[in-house]
């Protein structure tokens, strides 16, 4: 056994005396004396401790646990170790990766208002300060905590204790579709994902797989799509699909699915849609415009209704960064084709039954249904601008161009507003919108832009928004959006048209 003396093994294992000194100090290796105590030496044994040490410290283990680890002959103890300083670094993964979200979503904005000022006075603007507010950094300013508990902080958002704003990391994942009569179609794809899980082996490798899911349709049926990420070079076999998922922010409502209701859904989407900071991301994912269902775990059991008390499920919705600000400068400066189109409202034609009159240049007519109103006889290309003044009896004004369609006053409430998309059978809601006056003159405009639908009422504006379909659907060439607007009311009422204008963007 050759002694090595302390700036030898200082060289040899690349890390510093006063280090080694350190080390021995606190206890971790000992040393020989030579020389009547004049220098330190160290045998073998020493060293190949101080090798693991340095590795130890090279994968982010505290002094203190590699004290606990080397004086502690108990395996248990050595992995109840490992995996906490594992769920930490998950935790900081997932940190980082917001924070490079976050980053990102500024990098847009700056690009995309071409205003250097903006670059050098972001850190000031209240939206920044409002989106980081959650975050907060440890004593060492290495890792940062975003959870919950500082989500809660941010106190504007009612309820805000059961959403939390979640980071998912982009993978693989294998796909499988359900269209099951007799039977429930999500049972029956996570029943396929539990059995491709144990055929494969796939807990063997990736003991961490996440399952999603979500409602789908097609050609009529109504399915549901489950998903298990996967290793990327895992094989996949029909009828499963190997897909990769882009991940990204998420709000996100956990339940008990014994606890479950038909609110859930409907809870997540009002708060988005309430939220100041974030609004919805449209993305290239399947889902992207519903709610992605994530089960805690991958579940081995068949869905026979015993063990489902058990499962958790949360309800994830896809979210970025407000860009309200630049919305606004859009709305601003949104070119024309051409000119503005006043239409002459004795022109318009009826939709269904509908009692009409005129009265001093106003167009008066009670509507018997939803599917009822008066049409113009022109048809616009899209994009358009439309610019109605009117007002109702009854409980709401609606407004319709394609398959989309504007309803102020859902549902008897006068503060929220329903908006279509133009191209898919897709509603959604938005709550808290402020009072709409319909039982009085309003005005009211709807931009059906190229990047942008937003709603505003006299002037001021009430909702916009980037995430809708027909936004994607007009980048296509080869895609053509032509119709005729519509004017209607709710069942019963009746609307007084003052004026309709309609703008092609």
């Amino acid at each position: 056994m050759e002694l090595q003396t302390i700036g030898q093994v200082a060289k040899e294992c690349g890390v510093s005396v006063r280090m080694l000194r350190y080390y021995e100090e606190i206890g971790l290796i000992e040393s020989e004396r030579k020389g009547d105590g004049a220098y330190r030496v160290y045998d073998d044994n020493a060293i190949n401790k101080l090798r693991q040490i340095i590795v130890l410290r090279k994968l982010r283990v505290s002094v203190k646990q590699i004290s606990e680890i080397l004086n502690n002959p108990n395996a248990a103890v050595i992995v109840d170790i490992l995996k906490q300083n594992i769920e930490e670094l998950d935790d900081e993964i997932t940190t980082l990766a917001t924070v490079k979200t976050i980053l990102n979503q500024f990098v847009t904005r700056v690009q995309e208002t071409a205003q250097i000022q903006l670059a050098l006075d972001f850190t000031s603007d209240e939206e920044v300060l409002s989106a980081i507010e959650a975050i907060s950094f440890t004593k060492n300013h290495k890792k940062e905590n975003f959870t919950m508990e500082t989500v809660a902080k941010i106190e504007r958002y009612p309820k805000l204790s059961h959403v939390r704003i979640v980071y998912v990391a982009p993978s693989t994942v294998a796909s499988i579709e359900s269209f099951v009569v007799d039977g429930v179609p999500e049972w029956d794809a996570y029943d396929k994902l539990a059995e491709f899980a144990e055929d494969t082996g796939l807990l063997k490798v990736k003991p961490d797989a996440r399952t999603f899911g979500f409602d789908m349709h097609r050609d009529g049926r109504k399915g549901y799509e489950a998903w298990v990420t996967i290793p990327d070079d895992f094989d996949v076999s029909a009828p499963f699909i190997k897909r990769h998922f882009a991940g990204g922010l998420y709000a996100c409502h956990a339940r008990a699915f014994s606890d479950l209701n038909s609110d859930e859904c409907r809870f997540i989407h009002e708060w988005v849609s309430k939220s100041k900071e974030f609004e919805y991301d449209r993305r290239g994912d399947i889902g992207m415009y519903g709610t992605m269902e994530e089960q805690y775990k991958l579940s081995p059991y068949k869905h026979d209704g015993k063990d489902i008390k058990n499962l958790h499920i949360d309800f994830m919705i896809p979210i970025k960064i407000s860009q309200r600000d630049a919305m606004l400068a859009m709305l601003e400066s949104m070119p024309t084709r051409g000119e503005t189109v006043n239409i002459d409202l004795t022109t318009m034609t009826k939709r269904n039954e509908v009692d009409l009159r005129y009265e001093n240049g106003a167009m008066v007519m009670t509507s018997p249904g939803d599917d009822s109103g008066m049409v113009t006889k022109q048809w616009f290309n899209g994009p358009v601008k439309i610019e109605l003044r009117a007002k109702t009896d009854g409980d709401n004004i609606r407004l319709y161009y394609n398959f989309g369609q504007v309803i102020f006053s859902w549902e008897y409430r006068r503060d929220e507003l329903r908006m279509n998309d133009i191209v898919e059978d897709m509603g959604f809601g938005y709550p808290d919108c402020g009072e709409m006056p319909v039982d009085e003159f309003v005005d009211i405009e709807w931009i059906i832009g190229r990047e942008i639908m937003a709603v505003k009422v006299n002037g001021e504006l009430r909702h916009a928004g980037t995430h809708y379909p027909y936004i994607a659907k007009l980048q296509e060439p080869d895609f053509e959006l032509c119709s005729p607007v519509r004017v209607g009311a709710a069942w019963g009422s009746t609307v007084t048209v003052e004026s309709l204008r309609v703008t092609e963007l």
